[in-house]
């Protein structure tokens, strides 16, 4: 006997779609529909039929993304706290519509596992068109990933325009007004951006304009690769540009200020070079007892509070923090960190001990971690071709969907396991690293990304998922789904 489902007919009509913004994710909806070649349309608001799909913004859920659905046969209502949610649940229903034909009658709610699914976007070293961009938001939105990090500063190219200094900007790069549509276009599909220029490393490009800028070592030289912390002049130039870009990107809630890879802190020339300019600083500034790791970590906290100061809460990388505090390596950071601090954590370095794991950040009580395990997460543009057959853009293994669906969850970083719910874990994120800019264009890179960036998306929403559908089954549904989740 078949089951009873609520089915989509001619005779269906719209209802809680009389408020803007709802009638505009009714419309995102109903544009993505147009091309899919599914020949489902939405039905219209104010129709007389009996059947009705309802969509209600309700006080009484959670906030957040989830969404709850109630099907009998004459009414299947979608009802969520925030028009995210509703727009998560739009798309849900019409999936299943699309893949099964109805939805079962009865009750069901839908909850992420993680407040926070990303996608970074190294555009700072390679150029990614504003088409691009917007394509992609409509995919991320599409896949349920709520935000895009736009990376737009790096050691070979800043993509901005710049009032401030114009001589740093590339050749290639996107006007503020183009950098205004995209962040108007994530805005009406739901995608947050998380804006993200790094210092005081990663300032390769900005270095070559700016050599003045770079950190003096004991003997005057000036480092080509990361700016002086030590000196007034360089640390106000680089505020000046924040500042630019905290305007730019006013209203987006978080700022990644980076603090990652300054220096190789664990060999020459730093050891003999720079460490003495850095120790002597960090004594002047702190204490008797600091060190080049203080005035590291001083240098991203008055970043961090600056970027609180202009209404954003601040995320920077692992590795800039608690160097040497593994086990009992060395003295430990003096300086304080807000435990609000939002910390990617990607990679324990293996190649330098001393950076800080995991249990280190918990220890001190960071409270607010973003799983960025380069392991499964990282799709790069590499400098050398591997060796097991993959092409030179690539993730870290063959088959990383896959790998993904099947063995990466939540609480699985980089070299540590928590609890997939674990309160400190606010979201995770998936990478493209371009490192060789050149080595292949931008529509390559979203195709070679997409089955990951589905499977990924699966996993921090029901983490559990492939205990219920096997990689094959993903698979089907993924084809099933192909002509709205952004693939050629």
């Amino acid at each position: 006997m078949t089951e009873p489902m609520w089915q989509l007919n001619a005779e269906t009509r719209l209802s809680g779609a009389e408020t803007p913004a709802i009638a505009d994710l009714v419309a995102i909806v109903a544009d993505e529909l147009a091309t899919s070649g599914w020949g489902l349309t939405l039905p219209a608001s104010g129709g007389t039929g009996k059947q009705v799909l309802r969509l209600a913004l309700a006080d009484d859920m959670a906030s957040g993304d989830g969404f709850a659905i109630e099907a009998t046969e004459a009414c299947l209502t979608i009802s969520a706290a925030t028009t995210r949610g509703l727009l998560y649940g739009l798309r849900t229903v019409i999936a299943r519509l699309h893949v099964a034909g109805g939805w079962p009658l009865g009750s069901v709610h839908e909850q992420p596992a993680l407040g926070e699914r990303r996608l970074f976007v190294d555009a700072g070293r390679k150029y990614f068109s504003k088409a691009w961009f917007m394509d992609l938001i409509h995919w991320l939105s599409y896949l349920r990933i709520n935000t895009l990090q736009f990376h737009f500063s790096e050691n070979r190219g800043f993509r901005i325009d710049c009032d401030t200094d114009p001589a740093i900007v590339s050749t290639h790069h996107l006007s503020k007004a183009y950098v205004r549509e995209i962040l108007a276009e994530a805005r009406r599909y739901q995608v947050d951006v998380i804006p993200s220029f790094d210092t005081p490393g990663h300032v390769e490009h900005i270095l070559k304009v700016h050599p003045e800028f770079g950190q003096r070592g004991v003997d005057g030289t000036r480092s080509t690769t990361g700016l002086d912390i030590t000196d007034p002049a360089a640390k106000a130039y680089f505020r000046s540009l924040y500042e630019e870009y905290f305007t730019l990107f006013a209203g987006c809630h978080d700022f990644h200020i980076g603090g990652d890879e300054y220096m190789e802190l664990d060999r020459e020339p730093f050891l003999t070079t720079y460490q003495p300019v850095l120790d002597a600083y960090a004594k002047a500034r702190y204490g008797k007892e600091a060190t080049f790791k203080d005035a590291l970590a001083g240098y991203v906290a008055d970043l961090a509070d600056l970027a609180e100061e202009h209404g954003f809460h601040a995320r920077v990388w692992n590795d800039g923090l608690y160097y040497s505090e593994n086990g009992e390596q060395g003295a430990p950071q003096r300086i304080q960190i807000d435990p609000a601090l939002g910390i990617d954590y990607w990679c324990p370095m293996n190649w330098n001990k001393a950076v800080a794991e995991l249990p280190v950040f918990l220890a001190r009580g960071q409270r607010r971690l973003f799983n960025v395990n380069s392991t499964f997460f990282y799709y790069v543009l590499r400098t050398e071709m591997p060796e097991d057959g993959r092409a030179q853009h690539s993730f870290d293994v063959p088959d990383q969907d896959r790998n993904i669906y099947e063995n990466w969850r939540p609480g699985l970083f980089a070299g540590t396991e928590l609890p997939d719910d674990d309160p400190r874990i606010c979201g995770a994120a998936m990478a493209i690293w371009c490192d060789e800019p050149d080595l292949t264009d931008e529509k390559t890179i979203r195709r070679e990304i997409s089955s990951a960036l589905q499977a990924f998306a699966a996993k921090t929403w029901t983490p559990a998922i492939n205990e219920a559908r096997s990689w094959t089954e993903q698979q089907r549904l993924m084809a099933a789904l192909k002509p709205l989740a952004g693939q050629d």
